[in-house]
């Protein structure tokens, strides 16, 4: 699904936030190398990170001129990760966030 994602490399997960009531892991990921128990556990997690996305949004435009908008992800499993919000090919904003680091 990722264009250059390459099996050996840690995957992506991916958020499409360019429908709000649209939430999905877009089969990305195995549950099981995530060590999520649950696709609750999982959209859990997607919401929290749709809603950092909102709560960023509203105090800093999104401009993508000047490459991918970063911030912290610090509610992963009490793991600071980085959340890279990006507008994909299909113009559709995803927030990518690297679950290894």
């Amino acid at each position: 699904p990722l264009t250059g994602w390459e099996p050996q490399s840690p995957p992506d997960l991916v958020l499409d936030v360019g429908n709000e009531d649209c939430i999905s892991h877009k089969d990305l990921i195995s549950l099981d190398t995530w060590d999520i128990s649950d696709d609750t556990a999982l959209l859990r997690l997607l919401a929290e990170a749709r809603d950092l996305y909102r709560s960023t949004q509203v105090s800093k435009a999104l401009d993508f001129s000047s490459g991918p908008l970063q911030f912290e992800l610090v509610s992963l499993k009490g793991i600071s990760s980085s959340c890279e919000m990006r507008v994909g090919e299909d113009g559709v904003t995803e927030c990518v966030v690297p679950l290894f680091s």
